[in-house]
């Protein structure tokens, strides 16, 4: 993380890998034990209704890349309906709970745990039990982290803001 003017830096690129990384090996899988599906391993029963996969099943999502890349983006972004944005609500638990955690980390458990859980753990970390046959939040992180490594030549985005075009 890189503080550029009371600014904060999020690699989008960088992030985005590293999920696909922890969630999925990088490759557009389905989990048969969930409704987790594609890259990133959004639950496909939150997502079905976003007007941009009116009518898409979840074959065809996984068998889609390129939408995909778009949910994801509008995760991040905050335009994915029902899903806060990623990286302003990570900085706004980074700020509320006074953490020195990463925002990026932060925003990778807010994917994790969705925007509830991640505001549990962030309030209680000791005593935050991860939810069904999960990784524990340490193992998630440790993998992400693992993952993370920025990608040089691509766009940042700066929280409270405006983006810059390259790194």
């Amino acid at each position: 993380m890189t503080k550029i003017k009371g600014k904060i830096e999020f690699d989008r690129e960088a992030f985005k890998k590293a999920i696909a990384q922890v969630e999925s090996s990088g490759k557009y899988l389905e989990n048969t034990s969930s409704s987790a599906a594609g890259r990133y391993h959004f639950l496909y029963r939150y997502i079905k209704g976003v007007p941009l996969l009116k009518g898409v099943s979840k074959r065809e999502f996984i068998n889609r890349p390129e939408l995909q890349e778009k949910v994801m983006d509008m995760a991040i972004d905050g335009d994915l309906p029902g899903f806060p944005s990623y990286k302003d609500h990570a900085l706004s638990l980074k700020k509320r709970f006074g953490s020195n955690m990463d925002i990026h980390h932060i925003a990778a458990l807010t994917h994790f745990l969705g925007k509830g859980g991640v505001t549990k753990y962030m309030s209680n970390p000791d005593g935050f039990v991860v939810p069904g046959k999960n990784a524990s939040v340490n193992q998630y992180i440790k993998r992400f982290q693992d993952s993370f490594v920025p990608v040089k030549g691509t766009k940042i985005d700066i929280i409270g803001g405006k983006d810059i075009a390259k790194q």
